[in-house]
């Protein structure tokens, strides 16, 4: 069923960011600290590699994923324990954080070297599995955050347009599926000698990745905070006075063309009927003068009454005798008299 603009907006904001960035940049502790809560980890990177969210507080559910079986049996898992993660009554909406899908993907294709020798066969193969992934989680209730590596060889450093870490096409089709391909950046602030993460949300210096679209301002930086981003998505949304006024203004216009075309269709009916009529008229005259269908004429010709002549006496005719002179009467038994 169609739906509008409007129908759009009245939607609940969820997050499709795929986050990329140097390896040990702190894209887990960006991601697992910052988004909406609850949070279920598909862990690709090994045992330890949620101890430094485990340290700074992080509190979150996972799961370790080494093959695309222990991904199958970790998602089943979720579904089956949604309402843990997310319940409407309540205003729960969580988040999975799928770290990392370069490394998982890496795994995946170990395993299937084993059942394909042919890259021409195992290359499309492990593309439709990581895109079948994406796919499942993109499925969710759930806020959904993917983290992953950029392609070798790429730095944060260069004006050259960064790719995800995948290999085969398998990259592309998951930047594709995301709704945000977001950059991470990881410096030092000179002022304080802190560590500072920041998000790349357009083309700025470096980073030559156009792919934010959820958000209308021309923002190109911002914190490292996916709660924060998702507001900022969430503000984007709502309409000013003066974006009010113009909708309301556009649909005034259309509601007019509409009733104009309505008046227009209602008055061509008319006009149609009209000529039906007439020419029912024009029929039911030229059977008038038929004398079988008297009725029927009389009933579709509708005249004045034509004017009354008077009524005058019948005169007799006179009576003439049968009487006749005598020479010209027959004589009886055919004589004459």
């Amino acid at each position: 069923m169609p739906y509008s603009a409007a129908d759009v907006r009245a939607r609940e904001t969820l997050a499709r960011i795929l986050i990329c960035g140097l390896p040990k940049a702190g894209k887990t502790t960006c991601a697992v600290l910052t988004a909406p809560k609850p949070v279920f980890v598909f862990n690709s990177d090994g045992r330890g590699a949620l101890d430094p969210v485990m340290l700074l507080g992080g509190d979150f559910s996972a799961e370790d994923i080494t093959d695309y079986g222990s991904y199958t049996r970790a998602h089943l898992w979720l579904k089956t324990n949604m309402s843990k993660f997310f319940d409407p009554a309540k205003g729960i909406r969580g988040t999975v954080v799928f770290d990392n899908i370069s490394t998982f993907s890496g795994q995946v294709q170990e395993e299937l070297k084993k059942d394909y020798k042919d890259g021409r066969q195992l290359f499309p193969e492990l593309g439709a599995r990581m895109t079948r992934v994406i796919r499942d989680l993109i499925a969710l209730p759930l806020h959904l955050v993917v983290l992953g590596h950029l392609k070798n060889g790429e730095k944060l450093t260069g004006e050259s347009t960064k790719f995800l870490s995948v290999p085969g096409s398998g990259g592309i089709a998951i930047s594709a599926l995301v709704q945000d391909f977001i950059g991470l950046e990881v410096s030092l602030d000179p002022n304080t000698n802190e560590v500072k993460r920041e998000f790349l949300l357009a083309p700025d210096g470096a980073w030559q990745a156009a792919a934010v679209r959820s958000i209308k301002t021309k923002i190109k930086r911002m914190p490292a905070d996916v709660s924060a981003f998702l507001e900022l998505v969430r503000a984007g949304r709502v309409q000013s006075p003066a974006e009010v006024e113009a909708a309301a203004e556009e649909q005034a216009v259309e509601e007019e063309a509409a009733e104009e075309e309505s008046a227009e269709a209602a008055a061509e009916e008319e006009s149609a009927a009209e000529e039906e009529t007439a020419l029912e008229h024009q029929e039911h005259g030229d059977q008038a003068d038929v004398p079988a269908q008297p009725e029927a004429a009389a009933s579709a010709v509708v005249s004045k009454p034509a004017p009354r002549t008077p009524v005058r006496a019948p005169v007799r005719a006179p009576v003439r005798g049968n009487t006749r002179p005598a020479a010209q009467r027959p004589a009886a038994n055919g004589r004459s008299r």
